[in-house]
């Protein structure tokens, strides 16, 4: 699938205004106030569809997530831009890939370490 697909095809992330950019391994977003938990920081769960799109990407859309694991760093807040960029850790049937989630000033916000594979559909 190209990024356009993708970016077309995602209507979660779409509605959550997260984008795949044009190099297929990175999204990005700015935190709004509808992304905000009781806390009033970023819900983790914006962080993981934000991290699942880039990786997604990554795959060219031709993997699906097994398991997945994230670890939260600091906290998001209204105005912060969020980037997130997938690489391979292992290639193959089974993919393993980590995304990593910087926020504007470059200081990491959280991890995804996931295992993908092809689906059979």
């Amino acid at each position: 699938m190209t990024v356009s697909e993708l970016n077309e095809r995602d209507r979660f992330a779409r509605a959550n205004g997260i984008v795949l950019q044009p190099d297929g391994s990175t999204a990005t977003m700015i935190v709004e106030e509808r992304h905000l938990n009781g806390a009033n920081v970023c819900q983790g769960g914006v962080l993981f569809t934000l991290a699942d799109l880039a990786a997604a990407g990554l795959t060219d859309g031709k993997k699906l997530t097994v398991d997945s694991s994230i670890r939260f760093l600091r906290p998001c807040h209204p105005g912060d831009r969020l980037t997130a960029s997938a690489s391979f850790l292992h290639e193959g049937n089974i993919s393993l890939i980590q995304t990593d989630i910087r926020n504007q000033n470059n200081m990491p916000v959280a991890y995804v370490i996931a295992n993908f594979t092809t689906p059979r559909l």
